[in-house]
């Protein structure tokens, strides 16, 4: 089974991920925000990341660039959501090592099959 760690700081969004990834068959772990999800990545070491940009006190950039100087994760994919659509946003995570790039509202759906193919998961 697959783990994934998805990290944001808004409740209905872990819950409405979580849900639909473990449906999936995703062993799922949340964190409401990034130095949390720092520790949690040292004794899981998930399959995928999937992170709010836009938290508390530590960015989603801020812990992917964090995690990118940790050879157990230079090449773990990772999901970024965020509400901000920017050309400079994108690059900035295209730049951190970021796989692929949800902007909000999005489909809770596209982002689990994504997941799934990131990872290898099949239905």
């Amino acid at each position: 089974m697959k783990k994934v760690l998805v990290v944001d700081d808004e409740a209905h969004i872990l819950n409405i991920l979580k849900f639909n990834l473990i449906k999936k068959g995703f062993d799922v772990v949340t964190a409401s925000e990034g130095a949390l999800a720092l520790q949690l990545m040292q004794s899981l070491v998930p399959d995928l990341l999937i992170i709010d940009v836009m938290m508390p006190k530590m960015s989603g950039y801020d812990v992917c660039a964090e995690l990118k100087k940790d050879s157990r994760f230079t090449s773990m994919p990772i999901i970024m959501l965020s509400a901000k659509s920017q050309t400079a946003d994108l690059q900035k995570a295209e730049e951190i090592g970021v796989t692929f790039y949800f902007t909000k509202p999005f489909s809770p759906l596209a982002v689990v099959n994504k997941a799934a193919e990131l990872t290898e998961v099949k239905s």
